[in-house]
């Protein structure tokens, strides 16, 4: 209802200029001269004085102006693509103040055949970690193109928006929403990767000092997971693969490569490590294989990795560790779902060629059926999760 209100009194503003030019376009400058209430709605009108002769004069004037005239001046060179105004809205892109540097980036965007550098100035204006700018831009881009993406983005540009993601993405609290629009939008297949990866740094150069501090930091949430997946390499896992080995490594950074592991786990790679990591006598690192094998939630996966890590001849017996694996350790709903949920699963193990996998199977099944028949089934079926 704000945005609407906003809306309606900024289209007053401009046809009450556009019927009476000359009277309401000279009361509208002194009004937007002196930064009040007014010209937070002035954007609109001032666009259209600004075509006039003495536009660039007008603007270089407003320019000098309190922060909300600024801001006005901002948004209303989305009207207008004359050089003068290009070389203004940059200089209005590094303002000190972010209400004007937003203008600049919205204005950027939504300026019909914007030019190259008037892109880059917008986006500039989103630093260091102005994702709502950010989307704001890359949203009026995608418009004018008629599609969900802005076209091709300069070099210059693009890496523009991955410092603002990669800044952002540095934050305690973390927008996914935000940052899953900004990575669909730019088309920068590495983005949302390497802003997970530049967090996972933060968190492990600035460990959380107490509870509190850890408690504020945002985990990395499920919705980023397809999009990190985009690009990533074998080296980006070894790389996560040999962080999470070091003992001393912050929890929450543990967790979060944990997680970025699990979305652009490729089986092969991780698998080998995995059975690295359970032929040791190293317990930190038998904790890590639990963890990670933990995260392969899909039940066919899950499977087809312990075939590969039996595969291994790792002469281990693995059976504990599988089945720790699969246990919840956290559940939502109904525990007798759950648990009947894995007899179900493990019991498709028992007829399995592969004599130790079959073993496996009744092993399991037999012991979450025996759970399943004392566990609590109170809470609503289809409401059920674990993990």
């Amino acid at each position: 209802m704000r945005h609407a209100a906003h809306g309606i009194v900024d289209h007053a503003v401009l046809l009450a200029t556009e019927t009476e030019p000359d009277r309401i376009g000279s009361a509208l400058r002194t009004v937007l001269s002196d930064g009040g209430a007014l010209a937070d709605f002035g954007a609109p009108a001032l666009s259209a004085l600004l075509k006039q002769d003495d536009g660039e004069q007008l603007a270089h004037e407003l320019a000098r102006g309190a922060a909300a005239t600024r801001a006005a001046l901002a948004g209303a060179l989305s009207g207008t693509t004359e050089p003068w105004a290009d070389e203004l809205l940059a200089e209005l892109a590094l303002d000190e103040e972010e209400r004007v540097r937003s203008a600049a980036a919205h204005a950027a965007g939504w300026t019909l055949g914007a030019s190259a550098a008037r892109i880059e100035a917008g986006l500039r204006a989103c630093l260091p970690a102005n994702l709502p700018a950010a989307l704001s831009l890359l949203g009026g881009l995608s418009r004018q193109h008629g599609g969900d993406q802005p076209g091709a983005l300069s070099k210059t540009a693009a890496a523009t928006v991955q410092e603002v993601a990669i800044h952002a993405a540095c934050e305690p609290h973390l927008d996914e929403t935000e940052l899953v629009e900004v990575a669909k939008l730019s088309g920068i297949p590495r983005l949302m990767l390497d802003a997970c990866l530049a967090r996972i740094s933060w968190l492990a150069n600035d460990p959380a000092e107490d509870f509190a501090a850890s408690f504020a930091r945002d985990a990395l949430p499920d919705e980023l997971g397809e999009t990190a997946r985009k690009g990533a390499t074998d080296a980006d896992r070894m790389a996560l693969l040999d962080l999470v080995e070091k003992p001393d490594l912050d929890s929450g950074a543990r967790s979060a490569a944990t997680t970025v592991l699990s979305w652009i786990d490729d089986d092969r790679v991780v698998t080998e490590r995995l059975g690295t990591w359970l032929a040791t006598d190293d317990q930190h690192l038998h904790q890590l294989a639990s963890e990670l094998l933990r995260e392969t939630r899909d039940p066919a996966r899950f499977k087809t990795r312990v075939r590969a890590l039996l595969g291994l001849d790792l002469s281990i017996d693995l059976t504990e560790t599988i089945l720790d694996a699969r246990e919840p350790a956290w559940l939502t709903g109904s525990e007798r779902v759950v648990y009947t949920t894995l007899a179900d699963e493990f019991e498709e193990w028992a007829d399995d060629p592969d004599p130790y996998l079959a073993v496996v199977g009744r092993t399991a099944a037999a012991r979450f059926r025996a759970y399943a028949e004392t566990a609590d089934d109170t809470g609503e079926p289809d409401e059920t999760e674990w993990g």
